[in-house]
């Protein structure tokens, strides 16, 4: 069914879309009042225990379902929030991105605290995003001249890992035409074109132009992304713009209202199958899961027995709690900072691209930017807004980045924290950035003001609260471990 509906406003459509999200992408499956029993133990502990070898045991089958789907969940969730198929012509209120599927849509300001519709959002680009269909057509991305200006382009598969990321990193201050395929296209590509090809039915696009957050400096970024273009390859030849007609969607709620708590993702993956094209080494896996009721069609669980379904809401549990841990471990640990040297390549690690999913879904290749996160102090404890801390960057160690560098804080949900100063991030960019005799850069992050003007100040909550450290174009020393993330110190509230 193809929707025309002509664009009108509907008042509230950003926080709809979160609360939809929230309903949808359950992280955590532990707090129902339902009795499921115990795994003792949970023996399943790596992505290689987990998926080595082949089973027909219920419990291991949906450990394996799940840990495997719920990346796949969680982007089509945000899928369905951004394009918004029951109604896709709605206005969207800024900052967001969001609009109908295969449309190229932008954010024209800095994201704040007021944004609800996704977690771990930078305040350095503006993005600019959209979803694209690739069953029928592929599609050509035009861009303009960048100039100096840094920007970056990434184009990410249906289950959140990367197709590829292009931008000044690649190909300087202009880019190529590209034309960008699904798996099933089988067409010419002119031979002035990039070509970058799609592993699943759906891509999603995600670009971010530096900006410095003034109105003059809007006004340029914003010239910039009105010249950026997606349309298919007919109309591109045609020299024609995207048909305006917008092609529906599996929704992925369908059905899911009649599974128990525990069985919802099961439902939800059920009908992302659907849509799903598999890759080859993911066939043997996806006829398993046929044993516990998901197939292509939908999840079908009638005709599973009692203890099939208590093996599965078992395996729920378990694996949303292994999906947490793995979080808080993403590959590397230093200084208390958990870092993807992979970011999202995750090939057939199922386990690392659900943790990453969980809390940094869609971040990009690591040559061009790497992630640490921290949710502790030096001495392990939980950064918590009742404490006083300090980052210190010596001079001859500031983050060695070819792009820009950023320290954001995020409260214990996800999202940027109000404060007196209007404050959200911290970097090399950061007016009035102070630095020591010794050309050290001191970050101060605390709840109150401090006591001196003449400090780096990073407003922290009232609750606990996480640190995200964004490194764009990293050099040499942080691919290769030599340059580490500085410890967050606890200060002694009395220090000056």
């Amino acid at each position: 069914m193809e929707h025309t509906t002509p664009i009108r406003t509907r008042p509230g459509l950003t926080a709809l879309l979160a609360f939809t999200l929230s309903l949808t992408c359950f992280g955590q499956v532990g707090n129902a009042a339902e009795d499921i029993g115990s795994t003792p133990g949970m023996t399943y502990q790596s992505n290689d225990a987990i998926f080595a070898g082949e089973t027909d045991d219920p419990y291991r089958l949906a450990l394996r379902a799940y840990i495997w789907g719920y990346p796949l969940v969680k982007a089509a969730a945000i899928r369905m929030a951004h394009t918004n198929p029951d109604d896709p012509y709605v206005e969207r209120a800024q900052p967001s991105a969001a609009g109908p599927l295969n449309t190229l849509n932008h954010s024209r300001e800095l994201f704040g605290p007021e944004f609800r519709n996704g977690v771990g959002v930078n305040h350095d680009t503006l993005y600019s995003f959209g979803w694209f269909d690739l069953e029928d057509e592929a599609w050509v991305l035009e861009a303009p001249d960048f100039g100096d200006r840094y920007y970056t382009f990434s184009i990410y598969n249906a289950d959140s890992s990367s197709a590829d990321t292009i931008g000044q990193r690649t190909h300087g201050s202009q880019l190529p035409t590209v034309l960008i395929h699904g798996p099933l296209y089988d067409g010419p590509v002119p031979d002035d074109m990039l070509a970058i090809g799609i592993a699943t039915r759906y891509l999603n696009f995600a670009g971010r132009i530096l900006t410095s957050g003034t109105e003059e400096d809007y006004r340029i970024v914003h010239s910039l992304q009105d010249r950026i273009r997606m349309r298919p390859l007919d109309s591109y030849l045609a020299g024609k713009p995207a048909p305006a007609s917008v092609p529906d969607q599996t929704r992925l709620s369908a059905g899911v209202e009649s599974a128990s708590h525990y069985l919802q993702l099961y439902a939800q993956l059920g009908n992302v199958l659907r849509d799903w094209i598999p890759a080859a080494e993911e066939q043997s896996l996806l006829r398993s899961f046929e044993e516990i009721g998901l197939s292509a069609q939908a999840f079908h669980i009638e005709g599973l027995e009692n203890a099939t379904l208590d093996a599965m809401k078992r395996a729920a549990r378990d694996a949303s709690e292994l999906i947490a841990r793995r979080s808080r471990d993403l590959g590397s640990n230093h200084n208390g900072w958990t870092i993807n040297y992979l970011g999202s390549r995750f090939g057939t690690d199922y386990l690392l691209r659900a943790a990453v999913a969980r809390d940094q879904i869609y971040v990009t290749v690591p040559e061009e930017a790497i992630y640490p996160i921290t949710r502790l102090d030096a001495n392990g404890e939980p950064l918590h807004g009742d404490q006083h801390y300090r980052i210190s960057l010596p001079a001859d160690a500031l983050p060695p980045v070819k792009g820009f560098w950023s320290i954001t804080l995020y409260n214990d949900s996800g999202y940027l924290v109000e404060n007196p100063i209007g404050r959200y991030t911290i970097g090399d960019r950061t007016p009035g950035l102070v630095s020591g005799d010794d050309g050290t850069i001191d970050i101060r992050i605390q709840r109150d003001a401090p006591d001196t003007s003449a400090v780096n100040w990073l407003p922290a909550p009232a609750g606990e609260f996480y640190l995200m450290m964004r490194l764009y174009i990293p050099e040499r020393a942080i691919l290769e471990r030599e340059w580490l993330p500085p410890p967050v110190m606890p200060v002694d509230h009395t220090e000056e």
